[in-house]
Protein backbone atom coordinates (compact mmCIF):
# COMPACT_ATOMS: atom_id res chain seq x y z
CA UNK A 1 0.00 0.00 0.00
CA UNK A 2 1.53 3.63 -0.87
CA UNK A 3 -0.22 4.73 1.77
CA UNK A 4 -2.23 7.74 0.16
CA UNK A 5 -4.28 9.72 0.61
CA UNK A 6 -3.23 11.15 3.75
CA UNK A 7 -6.02 12.12 5.70
CA UNK A 8 -6.77 15.01 8.83
CA UNK A 9 -9.25 14.85 10.75
CA UNK A 10 -9.97 18.71 12.01
CA UNK A 11 -12.53 20.03 14.22
CA UNK A 12 -13.35 22.73 11.72
CA UNK A 13 -12.97 21.35 8.16
CA UNK A 14 -13.65 17.69 9.32
CA UNK A 15 -12.04 16.48 7.10
CA UNK A 16 -8.50 17.34 4.81
CA UNK A 17 -7.34 15.13 2.32
CA UNK A 18 -4.17 15.04 0.88
CA UNK A 19 -3.77 13.28 -2.22
CA UNK A 20 -1.05 11.26 -4.19
CA UNK A 21 -0.12 14.62 -6.83
CA UNK A 22 2.86 16.62 -6.92
CA UNK A 23 1.03 19.55 -4.95
CA UNK A 24 -0.54 17.25 -2.18
CA UNK A 25 3.00 15.05 -1.94
CA UNK A 26 5.30 18.71 -1.53
CA UNK A 27 2.64 19.94 1.08
CA UNK A 28 2.50 16.82 3.13
CA UNK A 29 6.79 17.08 3.22
CA UNK A 30 6.54 20.46 4.53
CA UNK A 31 4.12 19.59 7.24
CA UNK A 32 6.60 17.11 8.35
CA UNK A 33 9.41 19.59 8.39
CA UNK A 34 11.20 20.23 11.88
CA UNK A 35 10.25 24.67 11.32
CA UNK A 36 6.13 23.57 10.95
CA UNK A 37 6.56 20.55 13.47
CA UNK A 38 7.82 23.38 15.96
CA UNK A 39 4.21 24.97 15.49
CA UNK A 40 2.61 22.29 17.76
CA UNK A 41 4.74 23.84 20.56
CA UNK A 42 3.17 27.17 19.85
CA UNK A 43 -0.53 28.14 20.85
CA UNK A 44 -2.41 29.93 18.60
CA UNK A 45 -4.11 32.24 21.20
CA UNK A 46 -1.37 32.41 23.55
CA UNK A 47 -2.77 33.15 27.21
CA UNK A 48 -6.50 33.62 26.29
CA UNK A 49 -6.76 29.77 27.77
CA UNK A 50 -6.33 31.76 31.03
CA UNK A 51 -9.79 33.01 30.14
CA UNK A 52 -11.43 30.26 27.69
CA UNK A 53 -9.79 26.92 29.00
CA UNK A 54 -10.57 25.40 25.63
CA UNK A 55 -7.89 27.78 23.44
CA UNK A 56 -5.25 25.21 23.58
CA UNK A 57 -5.20 24.65 19.75
CA UNK A 58 -1.63 25.34 18.25
CA UNK A 59 -0.07 27.74 14.94
CA UNK A 60 -0.20 23.86 13.30
CA UNK A 61 -3.67 23.17 12.76
CA UNK A 62 -4.10 26.83 12.02
CA UNK A 63 -1.91 26.95 9.45
CA UNK A 64 -3.19 23.75 7.90
CA UNK A 65 -6.41 24.85 8.41
CA UNK A 66 -5.35 28.11 6.25
CA UNK A 67 -3.82 25.51 3.50
CA UNK A 68 -7.12 23.94 3.58
CA UNK A 69 -9.24 27.07 2.66
CA UNK A 70 -6.59 28.35 -0.09
CA UNK A 71 -7.49 24.89 -2.06
CA UNK A 72 -11.06 24.83 -2.10
CA UNK A 73 -11.04 28.69 -3.08
CA UNK A 74 -8.48 27.59 -5.86
CA UNK A 75 -10.69 24.88 -6.66
CA UNK A 76 -13.98 27.48 -7.21
CA UNK A 77 -11.63 29.21 -9.24
CA UNK A 78 -10.56 26.48 -11.62
CA UNK A 79 -13.98 25.43 -11.93
CA UNK A 80 -15.11 28.83 -12.79
CA UNK A 81 -12.43 29.67 -15.28
CA UNK A 82 -10.86 26.28 -16.47
CA UNK A 83 -7.26 26.15 -17.36
CA UNK A 84 -6.87 29.56 -16.55
CA UNK A 85 -4.79 29.19 -13.30
CA UNK A 86 -1.67 27.30 -14.21
CA UNK A 87 -0.55 24.15 -11.90
CA UNK A 88 2.64 26.06 -10.19
CA UNK A 89 0.39 28.91 -9.46
CA UNK A 90 -2.22 26.60 -7.32
CA UNK A 91 1.44 25.33 -5.82
CA UNK A 92 2.80 28.41 -4.96
CA UNK A 93 -0.22 29.62 -3.17
CA UNK A 94 -1.18 26.38 -1.18
CA UNK A 95 2.86 26.48 -0.05
CA UNK A 96 1.92 30.19 1.07
CA UNK A 97 -1.11 29.30 2.44
CA UNK A 98 0.74 26.27 4.87
CA UNK A 99 4.11 28.12 5.58
CA UNK A 100 2.34 31.76 6.64
CA UNK A 101 2.93 31.58 9.89
CA UNK A 102 6.06 29.36 10.53
CA UNK A 103 7.98 32.34 11.55
CA UNK A 104 5.90 32.64 14.49
CA UNK A 105 7.61 32.67 18.07
CA UNK A 106 6.39 31.81 21.27
CA UNK A 107 3.65 34.36 22.88
CA UNK A 108 4.10 36.47 19.42
CA UNK A 109 3.19 39.55 19.99
CA UNK A 110 4.28 40.32 23.58
CA UNK A 111 7.95 38.40 22.27
CA UNK A 112 8.04 40.25 19.68
CA UNK A 113 8.18 43.64 21.02
CA UNK A 114 10.86 42.80 23.70
CA UNK A 115 13.23 41.11 21.46
CA UNK A 116 12.67 43.24 18.47
CA UNK A 117 11.85 40.73 15.85
CA UNK A 118 9.08 40.29 13.69
CA UNK A 119 7.38 36.57 12.39
CA UNK A 120 6.60 37.89 8.77
CA UNK A 121 10.38 38.38 8.79
CA UNK A 122 11.66 35.67 10.14
CA UNK A 123 9.26 33.50 8.04
CA UNK A 124 11.20 34.61 4.95
CA UNK A 125 14.34 33.86 6.72
CA UNK A 126 13.32 30.44 7.45
CA UNK A 127 12.32 29.80 3.54
CA UNK A 128 15.48 31.09 2.51
CA UNK A 129 17.69 29.55 4.91
CA UNK A 130 19.55 26.72 3.29
CA UNK A 131 20.01 25.11 7.07
CA UNK A 132 16.23 24.57 7.32
CA UNK A 133 14.42 21.97 6.09
CA UNK A 134 11.65 23.53 4.56
CA UNK A 135 14.21 25.10 2.74
CA UNK A 136 15.29 21.88 1.35
CA UNK A 137 12.08 20.26 0.93
CA UNK A 138 11.10 23.68 -1.78
CA UNK A 139 14.61 23.16 -3.42
CA UNK A 140 14.41 19.37 -3.85
CA UNK A 141 10.66 20.24 -5.78
CA UNK A 142 12.24 22.94 -7.41
CA UNK A 143 15.50 24.60 -6.92
CA UNK A 144 14.02 27.91 -7.74
CA UNK A 145 11.09 27.89 -5.37
CA UNK A 146 11.90 29.20 -1.87
CA UNK A 147 13.15 32.65 -3.86
CA UNK A 148 9.74 32.78 -5.26
CA UNK A 149 7.74 31.68 -2.16
CA UNK A 150 9.92 34.54 -0.10
CA UNK A 151 8.75 37.26 -2.58
CA UNK A 152 4.97 36.63 -1.86
CA UNK A 153 5.88 37.19 1.87
CA UNK A 154 7.67 40.46 1.13
CA UNK A 155 6.02 43.55 2.76
CA UNK A 156 7.73 46.17 -0.05
CA UNK A 157 6.70 44.06 -3.25
CA UNK A 158 4.67 41.22 -2.16
CA UNK A 159 2.13 40.02 -5.26
CA UNK A 160 2.95 43.33 -6.88
CA UNK A 161 6.35 41.05 -8.06
CA UNK A 162 4.39 39.14 -10.15
CA UNK A 163 1.34 39.71 -13.08
CA UNK A 164 -1.26 38.18 -14.28
CA UNK A 165 -3.38 35.92 -12.46
CA UNK A 166 -0.65 35.19 -9.68
CA UNK A 167 -0.72 38.77 -8.74
CA UNK A 168 -4.66 38.67 -7.95
CA UNK A 169 -3.99 34.67 -6.17
CA UNK A 170 -2.03 36.09 -3.52
CA UNK A 171 -5.25 37.59 -2.10
CA UNK A 172 -6.31 34.45 -1.05
CA UNK A 173 -3.69 34.10 1.61
CA UNK A 174 -2.83 37.83 2.18
CA UNK A 175 -5.92 40.59 1.92
CA UNK A 176 -9.31 41.83 3.78
CA UNK A 177 -11.12 38.54 3.04
CA UNK A 178 -8.64 35.86 3.48
CA UNK A 179 -8.21 32.08 4.48
CA UNK A 180 -5.96 33.31 7.29
CA UNK A 181 -8.58 34.90 8.45
CA UNK A 182 -11.80 32.45 7.98
CA UNK A 183 -9.87 29.85 9.40
CA UNK A 184 -8.68 31.59 12.56
CA UNK A 185 -12.34 33.08 13.32
CA UNK A 186 -13.86 29.73 12.74
CA UNK A 187 -11.12 27.78 14.85
CA UNK A 188 -10.89 30.56 17.77
CA UNK A 189 -14.44 30.79 17.78
CA UNK A 190 -14.84 26.72 17.97
CA UNK A 191 -12.19 26.55 20.77
CA UNK A 192 -12.66 29.32 22.91
CA UNK A 193 -16.56 28.84 22.72
CA UNK A 194 -17.63 32.41 22.28
CA UNK A 195 -19.59 31.68 18.87
CA UNK A 196 -19.17 34.82 18.09
CA UNK A 197 -16.19 34.29 15.08
CA UNK A 198 -19.05 31.92 12.98
CA UNK A 199 -19.09 32.87 9.52
CA UNK A 200 -20.72 31.35 6.43
CA UNK A 201 -16.96 30.28 5.32
CA UNK A 202 -18.23 27.50 2.49
CA UNK A 203 -20.82 30.53 0.98
CA UNK A 204 -17.49 32.79 1.39
CA UNK A 205 -15.67 30.43 -0.96
CA UNK A 206 -18.28 29.81 -3.57
CA UNK A 207 -18.09 33.51 -4.55
CA UNK A 208 -15.13 34.05 -5.15
CA UNK A 209 -13.84 35.13 -8.47
CA UNK A 210 -10.95 36.19 -10.29
CA UNK A 211 -10.79 39.56 -12.78
CA UNK A 212 -7.62 38.51 -14.80
CA UNK A 213 -7.86 41.99 -16.67
CA UNK A 214 -7.70 43.32 -13.56
CA UNK A 215 -5.47 40.97 -11.89
CA UNK A 216 -7.50 40.92 -9.10
CA UNK A 217 -9.35 38.78 -6.65
CA UNK A 218 -13.49 39.51 -5.73
CA UNK A 219 -16.38 37.97 -4.58
CA UNK A 220 -19.66 38.03 -6.72
CA UNK A 221 -22.71 40.41 -5.25
CA UNK A 222 -24.14 37.09 -3.83
CA UNK A 223 -21.77 37.23 -1.03
CA UNK A 224 -21.87 40.45 0.03
CA UNK A 225 -23.85 39.73 2.97
CA UNK A 226 -21.84 36.65 4.26
CA UNK A 227 -19.06 39.51 4.00
CA UNK A 228 -20.18 42.03 5.73
CA UNK A 229 -20.66 39.12 8.47
CA UNK A 230 -17.06 38.02 8.26
CA UNK A 231 -16.27 42.14 9.14
CA UNK A 232 -18.43 41.99 12.13
CA UNK A 233 -17.14 38.61 13.24
CA UNK A 234 -14.01 39.89 13.38
CA UNK A 235 -15.12 42.76 15.15
CA UNK A 236 -16.43 41.00 18.09
CA UNK A 237 -13.75 38.41 18.11
CA UNK A 238 -11.19 41.60 19.09
CA UNK A 239 -13.46 42.78 21.19
CA UNK A 240 -14.51 40.05 23.40
CA UNK A 241 -11.54 37.30 22.70
CA UNK A 242 -8.56 38.74 21.49
CA UNK A 243 -8.69 41.82 23.42
CA UNK A 244 -9.84 40.36 26.48
CA UNK A 245 -8.86 42.02 29.69
CA UNK A 246 -7.42 39.03 31.41
CA UNK A 247 -5.51 37.99 28.20
CA UNK A 248 -3.70 41.82 27.50
CA UNK A 249 -2.92 41.75 31.51
CA UNK A 250 -1.05 38.36 31.11
CA UNK A 251 1.02 39.42 28.26
CA UNK A 252 1.76 42.83 29.90
CA UNK A 253 3.20 41.02 32.87
CA UNK A 254 4.73 38.39 30.53
CA UNK A 255 6.63 41.57 28.60
CA UNK A 256 7.74 43.57 31.72
CA UNK A 257 9.07 40.22 32.93
CA UNK A 258 11.14 39.43 29.66
CA UNK A 259 12.15 43.12 29.59
CA UNK A 260 13.33 43.14 33.82
CA UNK A 261 14.91 39.71 32.66
CA UNK A 262 16.62 41.74 29.25
CA UNK A 263 17.36 44.53 31.45
CA UNK A 264 19.81 42.97 34.39
CA UNK A 265 21.40 40.71 31.51
CA UNK A 266 22.38 43.50 29.28
CA UNK A 267 23.83 45.04 32.28
CA UNK A 268 26.50 42.05 32.69
CA UNK A 269 24.01 39.67 34.82
CA UNK A 270 24.76 36.17 34.37
CA UNK A 271 22.01 33.86 33.25
CA UNK A 272 22.22 30.92 35.55
CA UNK A 273 22.70 33.32 38.50
CA UNK A 274 19.99 35.55 37.86
CA UNK A 275 17.28 32.73 36.88
CA UNK A 276 18.84 29.34 38.30
CA UNK A 277 17.38 26.03 37.04
CA UNK A 278 16.58 27.38 33.41
CA UNK A 279 17.65 26.41 30.15
CA UNK A 280 19.51 28.97 27.66
CA UNK A 281 16.88 28.60 24.89
CA UNK A 282 15.65 32.02 25.31
CA UNK A 283 19.26 33.88 26.48
CA UNK A 284 20.32 34.62 22.65
CA UNK A 285 16.66 36.35 22.12
CA UNK A 286 17.46 38.67 25.48
CA UNK A 287 20.67 39.50 23.96
CA UNK A 288 20.08 40.62 20.99
CA UNK A 289 21.93 37.41 19.10
CA UNK A 290 19.44 35.51 17.73
CA UNK A 291 20.37 33.26 14.76
CA UNK A 292 18.19 30.75 13.13
CA UNK A 293 18.92 27.75 15.39
CA UNK A 294 18.49 29.91 18.44
CA UNK A 295 15.30 31.14 16.76
CA UNK A 296 13.72 27.72 16.03
CA UNK A 297 14.63 26.17 19.15
CA UNK A 298 12.29 29.16 21.12
CA UNK A 299 8.66 28.12 21.49
CA UNK A 300 5.93 27.98 24.41
CA UNK A 301 7.44 25.37 26.59
CA UNK A 302 10.96 27.57 26.62
CA UNK A 303 8.24 30.77 27.81
CA UNK A 304 6.94 28.53 30.60
CA UNK A 305 10.12 26.93 31.72
CA UNK A 306 11.58 30.53 31.79
CA UNK A 307 8.70 31.55 34.33
CA UNK A 308 8.71 28.74 36.41
CA UNK A 309 12.50 29.83 37.17
CA UNK A 310 10.89 33.16 38.14
CA UNK A 311 11.10 32.53 41.39
CA UNK A 312 14.12 34.57 42.81
CA UNK A 313 12.30 38.03 44.10
CA UNK A 314 14.91 40.31 42.67
CA UNK A 315 13.21 39.66 39.18
CA UNK A 316 9.78 40.03 40.28
CA UNK A 317 10.54 43.38 42.12
CA UNK A 318 12.08 44.25 38.43
CA UNK A 319 9.15 43.25 36.70
CA UNK A 320 6.91 45.22 38.78
CA UNK A 321 8.67 48.56 38.55
CA UNK A 322 8.89 47.84 34.87
CA UNK A 323 5.22 47.45 35.14
CA UNK A 324 5.08 50.99 36.78
CA UNK A 325 7.44 52.77 34.96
Amino acid sequence: MSGWPKVFRDPVHDVIQLEDNDIDRLIFKLINTREMQRLRRIRQLGFSSLTYPGANHTRLAHSIGVMEISRQMLAVLDRKHPGKIARDEQLRISVMALLHDVGHGPFSHAFEKVTDTDHEDWTRHIILDDTTEVNAVLRAHDAALPAVIAILFDKTSGADAFQGSMRALVDIVSSQLDADRMDYLLRDSMMTGSRLGQIDMSWLVRCVDIDFEKQTLFLSHKGLQAAESNILARHHMFKSVYFHKTTRSAEVMLKSVLEAITLKLRNGADWQTLIPGTGPHLLPAMLGRLDMQSYLRMDDVSVWELLKCCGDSRIRRSAILAMDS
